[in-house]
């Protein structure tokens, strides 16, 4: 017991004093822990980031696929930049009274431009171009002027109309709407923060997608039923 007790004395100094570290990179809240879904529903994640971490990228993945990434380039656009929709009908939102900058928000393929939208003077509400159904665009970028300040990657393309993503990059939503029983998987937010070199990470959500199909429970007495149908059937 003595030996038991002096072993545990230094892990819970480290405790005490250090208790980032032994936390290590579980920066982000993420809920709910696990779902359990029908064919066609729609299951919600959200995953936020306490207000003292300089977030900058965020990332949702299932299991060897990663599904989008959110980034921005200063913490000044991160504290006035909120989002809405799916890649198909994205929007930008600066909450921002005295900006005077031209917003404009591209569709682009890893290699070029394809077309973009401009943001009309009376709103705060930039509204990026919906990708043709011949466009291999995976990324939309919002521009202040020529300097690019927020970015959204998707892939791959079956969840351009399914995944809704809302909030902020310090809050956000996502919602997968039409689920099927392929989407049963552990979905997990990550991100990168200034001044934090390891990723940040969260606890994974398990989702459950279930088809609508009703079981039968194989019991003696359904095993009876069953048989005497069958019976019934060929008589």
């Amino acid at each position: 017991m003595k030996i038991l007790l002096i072993s545990l004395v230094p892990a819970f100094l480290i405790f005490i004093l250090l208790p980032g570290k032994v936390m290590l990179n579980t920066y982000i809240d993420q809920k709910p822990r696990d779902m359990d879904r029908k064919v066609g529903q729609s299951a919600i994640i959200s995953c936020s980031v306490p207000e003292d971490i300089d977030i900058r990228e965020i990332h949702f993945q299932r299991i060897n696929t990663k599904i989008f990434s959110l980034t921005v380039q200063t913490s000044h656009i991160s504290s006035i930049l909120r989002f809405s929709g799916t890649f198909e009908k994205f929007q930008w939102i600066i909450d921002d009274g005295e900006s005077t900058g031209s917003y404009i928000c591209k569709e682009q393929t890893e290699m070029n431009a394809l077309k973009s939208s401009g943001r009309l003077k009376e709103k705060n509400e930039i509204d990026c171009p919906s990708p043709d159904v011949s466009s291999t665009s995976n990324l939309l970028v919002l521009n202040n002027g020529s300097n690019q300040v927020a970015s959204l990657w998707i892939n791959p393309r079956t969840y351009y109309s399914r995944l809704d993503i809302s909030g902020t990059i310090r809050n956000v939503k996502v919602t997968l709407n039409n689920l099927n029983e392929e989407d049963t998987d552990s979905y997990e937010c990550t991100g990168k923060a200034e001044g934090i070199t390891e990723e940040l990470k969260g606890i994974a959500t398990f989702l459950t997608v279930r088809s609508h199909g009703i079981r039968i429970h194989t019991g003696k007495l359904g095993l009876a039923f069953a048989m005497a149908l069958v019976s019934c059937l060929f008589k």
